[in-house]
Formats: structure tokens, sequence, C-alpha cells
């Protein structure tokens, strides 16, 4: 591996010292401050494809009744339903766009996120990552594809929450929107610790005045330490009314080796084949359209490194079709859309049993937004429906099929949701020093379960399961955001989210034991407290972030008996191993988490234009007070260094070294620490020793990424990650993190 590692670095640095030298002598020293390009995620993001639509139509659009299209520079959309700049909003925003995504080039979308201040992302496998943010993971955040829910009022069930974002294809994304802190305004359920909008890449021609034109893109990676291969493709077209881009993936990767002496980490690939589409037709004016998406994944040989016996199978298909009257940026706009998503996951065991497990969601959002409508300021508005129908639905539950009669047993009952939401958002230019925010949110959900031959539960009469139940959710938020001047905003924020969960039904297995069935509980709440502290100049950039969440109801799972013992024996060897301690349910705990987040990037004056220095650093402290331990989701004390350079002239090439400082990690609850396989030494064995009689220590990572453009339309990119082969294990994960590997790309845009 090290020799393909000095192949690779010798042939890019050949073709980069020539262009380098060509770069650095650039004919105008002076360009204008928005020609400066921006490491990372701090920046407002790049015109998207709405903007390049106004580009195109300036000249051959047409005006009705005298009214112009309205053009605006593209912001994050997500935050508050109205759009807004990260640097404008009292909460904690990223946006992660197109160039970054590229510079971090990684299989799953996640995983580019990795390291970024205020999330903290989790590996089972290396096709599969899972975030944490606030003290929450898995399900209690919220995943949107285009804005439409990939998550599931059940979680992601089958393969679990690891798994979700898998299911979204890395290389059909334009950018990625994060929400750090609860949301329930503006989504409702699931949103609690924060959201992720994966957003895809939509078609970017102009519209030709008349005939027909195409355009194309195309990528080919590889990565050492796995054998991984991936061929991405797009193909574009359009007509003066209409505009389509088509694209697809295929993606194999093989099993990788830890860092120190290299060992193997088998089972830990999986194989993609995806494909995706963005369409629109123009009706009387360019920023009138109806619009159509879909994403198609299939994912096969994923597994789990953790459970070297099971191979799972993944899909999902996605379809929005939708109304929209003005740019999704324009502060007047009217958007109608229908969504239907169906996934389905399948497990094989060694023993030839298998099962699959399956969900379907249809829903509804309407959204109107208006300047000046009740005052001064922004005003949004929306009604949502939804219903989504589950087999076997929560995580790690199957409907087993028998390989010989191929007779079905479930593993719960099917069971159907509805949701009708509706909201009011408003923001309010009090001054020209303040700015008000506040919205609140009411959601109505009926569920009920359905029993059939199929359902065999442990204990009692399939009949005792059957349901039907109602809850109702308030929900709420405020924003006061202070224009201090000289490029300083300050922000303070309460942000209310919830999440309403199914009854438990069956016994599952997971990492850490065996989950025995549970009623239906309240919905959770998660009260976010937050300040803020933004600054944005020329030559740096800061953003400070300090929050409490205060959690109620909360849910979780405890140690406790089923059938009077504290293990049940799942695997039938007759005798009790650590991870098959039984765990309970409970909805009566009462929790928080408080920290810091806080980044930065420096553009010194003495040095070349382009060059930058940046920086974070994430704490947390989470506790939950009704058990009196720690709170199972938090992340260790981690600090990030880069030095970094990107040509500031025409971004020809780029380069950036960044460290990454993480401390041990010591607040696990005890009988997580004894029972969750990710903490021993090898965790496909439960009854190795711990890693450490604590939990887990820190390490320090070093992770290096280059590209160059060779050509207009062509370019070349490579990371090395873990300079140094560090042997560890991040939080959360159960698997060691892989050691010295290297990643090349190559992009041709047509």
């Amino acid at each position: 591996m090290s020799n393909k590692i000095a192949t690779v670095l010798h042939v890019l640095l050949c073709m980069t010292s020539p262009l380098a030298a060509q770069t650095t002598q650039a004919p105008d020293p002076t360009p204008p401050a928005e020609a400066q390009p921006a490491p990372g995620a701090t920046q407002p993001p790049p015109k998207g494809d709405a903007s390049k639509e106004a580009e195109g139509k300036q000249e051959t659009g047409k005006t009705v009744a005298g009214k112009q299209p309205q053009r605006l520079d593209p912001v994050i959309v997500t935050a508050l339903k109205i759009p807004t700049d990260p640097f404008d909003s009292a909460r904690s925003i990223n946006l992660f766009d197109r160039e970054f995504l590229i510079q971090h080039d990684r299989n799953s979308a996640l995983d580019a996120l990795n390291r970024t201040i205020g999330i903290w992302v989790e590996k089972r496998t290396a096709t599969t990552s899972d975030p944490v943010i606030r003290g929450l993971s898995g399900a209690n955040i919220l995943a949107l594809v285009d804005g439409n829910n990939v998550t599931t009022f059940w979680g992601e069930g089958g393969f679990a929450g690891d798994d979700l974002y898998g299911k979204i294809e890395a290389e059909s994304l334009e950018r990625i929107e994060l929400i750090r802190g609860p949301a329930g305004v503006q989504y409702g359920a699931n949103a609690l610790g924060g959201v992720l909008n994966f957003i895809t890449r939509g078609p970017s021609l102009e519209r030709p005045e008349s005939g027909m034109t195409f355009g194309g893109y195309s990528k080919l990676g590889y990565e050492t330490i796995n054998d991984g291969k991936t061929v991405r493709f797009d193909v574009e077209t359009a007509l003066p009314k209409f505009r389509m881009r088509f694209g697809g993936t295929w993606r194999s990767l093989g099993d990788g080796e830890s860092g120190g002496d290299g060992r193997p980490l088998i089972p830990s690939g999986g194989e993609d084949l995806n494909f995706d589409l963005n369409a629109d037709y123009m009706l009387s004016r360019p920023d009138q359209v109806f619009f159509a998406q879909w994403q198609q994944v299939s994912r096969e040989d994923i597994v789990r490194y953790y459970r070297p016996t099971q191979t799972n199978e993944n899909d999902r298909t996605g379809i929005a079709l939708g109304y929209r009257d003005g740019y999704q940026e324009a502060d007047d706009m009217f958007e109608g859309r229908v969504y239907y998503q169906w996934k389905e996951d399948r497990r094989y065991w060694d023993t030839g049993d298998w099962g699959y497990a399956q969900w379907q969601t249809l829903s509804t959002d309407w959204i109107l937004r208006r300047k000046d409508l009740l005052m001064k300021g922004r005003t949004a508005m929306g009604v949502s429906l939804r219903y989504e129908q589950g087999e076997s639905p929560d995580d790690e539950q199957f409907t087993m099929v028998d390989p010989i009669t191929g007779a079905r047993v479930k593993a719960a009952p099917d069971q159907d949701w509805y949701n009708a939401g509706v909201f009011l958002e408003q923001e309010w230019d009090a001054t020209d020093w303040l700015t008000l925010t506040g919205g609140i949110r009411y959601d109505y959900f009926y569920y009920e379960s359905f029993p059939d031959a199929e359902y065999m539960p442990p204990v009692g009469s399939p009949e005792d399961d059957k349901v039907k139940d109602n809850q109702g959710a308030w929900t709420g938020g405020l924003g006061a955001l202070f224009h201090l001047g000289k490029g300083w905003n300050a922000g303070a924020s309460w942000t209310r989210g919830f999440r309403t969960f199914p009854a438990k039904y069956g016994i599952t297995k997971t990492g850490f034991g065996v989950v025995v069935p549970s009623g239906l509980l309240n919905p959770v709440t998660a009260d976010n407290y937050e300040l803020t502290l933004k600054h944005r100049s020329e030559s740096w950039e800061t953003n400070l972030a300090g929050y409490y969440v205060d959690f109620n109801g909360f849910q979780e799972s405890k140690p406790g008996t089923f059938q009077g013992q504290d293990y049940y024996d799942y695997n039938g060897n007759g005798s009790f191993e650590p991870d098959e301690r039984v765990y309970v349910i409970t909805g009566d705990a009462d929790a928080y988490v408080y920290g810091i987040e806080w980044d930065a990037l420096w553009r010194p004056g003495f040095v070349p234009r382009g060059s930058y220095i940046s920086g974070g650093f994430m704490y947390n402290y989470g506790q939950d007070t009704t058990a009196d331990e720690p709170l199972r989701h938090t992340h260790p004390t981690r600090g990030l260094l880069s030095i970094g350079y990107e040509e500031p002239f025409e971004q020809k090439w780029y380069f950036d070294l960044t460290a990454e400082f993480v401390g041990r990690y010591t607040r696990i609850p005890p009988a997580r620490l004894q029972g969750d396989v990710g903490y021993r030494q090898e965790p496909q064995d439960p009854s190795s020793p711990l890693i450490r009689p604590y939990g887990l220590p820190g390490y320090t990572v070093l992770n290096f990424r280059c590209g160059v453009k060779v050509h207009e339309r062509i370019r070349l990119g490579m990371g090395i990650d873990n300079l140094t082969n560090k042997d560890y294990r991040p939080a959360h994960s159960r698997m060691d993190a892989f050691g010295l590997s290297a990643r090349i790309f190559m992009i041709l845009d047509a």
C-alpha cells in the first residue's frame, strides 16, 4: 500500500509543479474580496442552480405584465424555511458547498463532514456512518434529501441508524446544509438533535433560445486501503422550456485494515449501484416551474465489522413532483410538492436464514413565503401531511423468511403513522441593529398497529399488540440577531424539537444488549438555548456557539429484566454473554447536554493570497439526571488545526494539511461500557478485554488533500488519511479506523 501512495504522490507532484509556477504569476495581484476562496464551510454558498437559471434567463427570459423575476445570491434555505445566510442567523448553521464536497471526496456523504466542528461521525463499516450532534444520534437527527424526509418515524429499522446515510448517494449532491440543534418548527418530528439536508444536483445548463444543448460530467475514484473503486457519470440536456440531469454511480469497496500493525478489518466493504434524476419545466417565467426529482439506491454485500456472520442489502426509491412560483432563494415564493419513498433492508445470516424490513412514505408539503406580509420582514407558513407504513419497521427487526418453505414470521405487527402539521414563522426587522424571529407549529399524530397471523410476539397473544393511539405536539422557537457592525453579529435563540415513538414490539439484538418489548410512550422534547457570536471580513472569519439542551421525557435503553431475568440467551448457546444484557426502553428520564463549538479561519496578509490557517474546538458534557449517569451520545473533546492554500484567481489548485486532536472518551454509562462491543479490543468477540478500563484513549491524526485543474474541464485530486498510520477507534464506532490510505480522483466536466 505504501508503494501505491508513493506512486500517486509522485505523479501528482510532477503534474502540479509546473501549474503552480504558472498560477502564481497572475496578472491582477489585487482581485476583489469575493474572488477569494474560503476553505471549509464558513463562506456563503456559491451560486447554485436557481441562480444559474436566473443568469441564463437574463437574456432569454420573458416577463409577464412587466414583472421581472427576482434574483438573489443563493443562501441556505432550510434553517427557517426562509432564505438565510448562515452569518445572518442567530443559530448555528453550516453549509457545505459543491467544491467542499469534491475536495473532501468520500464514499458516504456524511463522511465529508467528519472533521467539522459541531458534528461527530461514528463508523461501523466503510460504507455507512451515523452523526452525533448535541447529545443525540440516529433517527433523533432528521435526514432530508431535497427537503424530503429520509428518516421515518421509527428510525431506520433493519440495519439501524448507521445505515440511513448510506441510502443517500454522495456523488449526486450539490451541497449539504446542517442545522445544529432542534428544529421542530420547520420540520416537526425527529428534528431533536439537528437537521441534515442533502441537496442533489439540479440541471445546470442555461436554457437555449432555440434548439437543444447537452452537457456531461464523469468521475473516476480509487482508494488504496480497500481497493475501493468509484465511477460516476452525469448527462444533461436543455431545451427552451425543459432541462434535465440524469446520473449514476457504481462503487465497490473491499475490506480495509487498521492503523498500526495493519490488522485486516474483515468484513468492512460493500457495493452500490445508484441512479438519480432532476428535471424542471418552465411555465410563463423562468422562476415558475414544474420540477421532478428521483433517486434509486441499491446496495449489496453491505456488512458491519462487528457482525461478521451477517450480510445486508438496502434499497431506497425516492420520487418528488412539485410546482414552484418564485426562486427557492427569493423572499416571495410558493411551492407545493408530493413525495413518495420506499425503503427495504434485507439481512442474510451464515446459517441460511434471511429477513427483510420495509417502509413506505407518502407526503405532501406546501409553503408560502412573502415579504412584509404581516409586518416589516419575511413570513413563511405551511402545511405538511404525511403517511408512513412499516413492516417489521423498528431498528434491528426483520420479517424472517423460511429458506425452504417461504413461510414468514414478523418481528412486529404492521404499523401505520398519520401526521398533519401546520407552522407559521416570522422574521421582523425591528431596527437597523436588531432582527427578531419567531415560529410556532402544531402536529397531530395517529398511530395504529395491525397484528396478523405472521406476527408472533415473544409473550402473550398477537391481539394484545393491537394498538390505536393519537398524540398532539406543540413546538416553537424565538431568536434575536444583533448586528453589531464591522462584520460582527451576535445571536440568542430558543428552539424546541420533539420526537414521537411507536410501541416497541419483539426482541431486538443490538451491539450493546437485547432490547425487550415496551408500550407507547409520550413524545420526548428538547429545548435548545443558544448564544452565538459571528464575524466575517476579508481577512478572517469566526463562529462561536454556546448551547444548553434540556431533554424531557427522554427515551433511553436502560438495564432491566424480561421474564424475571436480566440476561436473555439470544443466540441460544446456553450461556449469557456481555452483549446479551436485557435493556428496557423508558420514557421517563430527564437529561441535559451543554457545550461550546468554535471555528475560525484566518487569511494572513503577509503570505501569498489564498493562504489560510483554520481551526476549531468542540466540547460537550451530557448527563442523564434520572439515572445519574453520563448521557450516551456525547462526543470527546476535539480540536482541529489546518494550514492550506487555494489559488485565488482561477482556483486551479489547492492543498490542505489538517491535524485532528481528540481527547480520551471517559463519560460512558457503566452498563454500556461493559456491554457495548465498541469498547472491546475486538468488537467481533464480546468477551475480549476492554480497550481501556475507562473507555477510549485520545489520539492525534494528520490528513492531507490536494488537487489541480490540468485543463478547464479536467481536474485531479487526492487525499491521504491518517498520515502517521495511527491505530485508534473513534467514539461510538464499532471498528478501528482505517490506517494510512490514499484516495485519488479524476473529474471530466464537459
